[in-house]
């Protein structure tokens, strides 16, 4: 009997050695309105992603992306790209997941709207996937898209827009953003950063 539990804890050690750490965190965020998450975010920027890559540091892991900036819409930046570091990613055989983490794909194009770029952030985003815009080419030139790819069909320039109250999990859409699942046509690109600049 001694022989049994000794050969099943020696399995059970080795496949603990063998699979890769992996550790999770639960993330709740509130919705903010788009005027707030305009004029509150340090950089508002269009852009592409050019290259992502993940390290360890301790017992955490943090991905790191890299764009390559196109256009200012808020904000001042003088270097032609960006840097933007996740909490999460797989490094040295460790994995680290935060729930509801949305991070660009690599060639991504989008509109970012960054909390701070030197910020020690979970996120690197207002609002999480609220400040996460993807553009896509479509019929008529470039559309843009939440980062689930719901269509934008229309911004509130106000800040009358009603906030929910409740923490959600799954919450990428701004309070004033317009979206359609079904949408034929998404607001085109320039529509959408004119919006933005003129948000007070």
């Amino acid at each position: 009997m001694n022989t049994i539990r000794s050969t099943i804890a020696t399995t059970i050690l080795a496949a603990a050695l063998v699979l890769p750490a992996t550790s999770a965190f639960a993330s709740s965020v509130a919705q903010k309105n788009v005027g707030d998450l305009a004029t509150t975010s340090e950089l508002v920027f269009e852009g592409q992603v050019i290259g992502i890559r993940s390290e360890s540091h301790g017992k955490k892991v943090y991905t790191y992306v890299t764009f390559d900036v196109s256009d200012i819409l808020r904000g001042k930046h003088a270097q032609e790209t960006v840097e933007l570091r996740y909490l999460g990613g797989t490094a040295n055989g460790v994995t680290m997941s935060v729930g509801d983490m949305t991070l660009p794909s690599y060639g991504e194009r989008g509109v970012y709207f960054v909390e701070k770029l030197n910020g020690n952030t979970v996120h690197p985003l207002r609002g999480w996937g609220q400040g996460h815009f993807i553009v896509k080419q479509g019929s008529g030139g470039d559309k843009v898209y939440n980062s689930l790819g719901q269509a934008i069909t229309g911004v509130d320039t106000g800040k009358t827009a009603q906030l929910s109250s409740e923490l959600k999990i799954n919450n990428h859409t701004a309070a004033g953003v317009q979206t359609d699942t079904g949408a034929k046509q998404a607001l085109d690109l320039k529509s959408f950063k004119d919006a933005i600049r003129g948000l007070k």
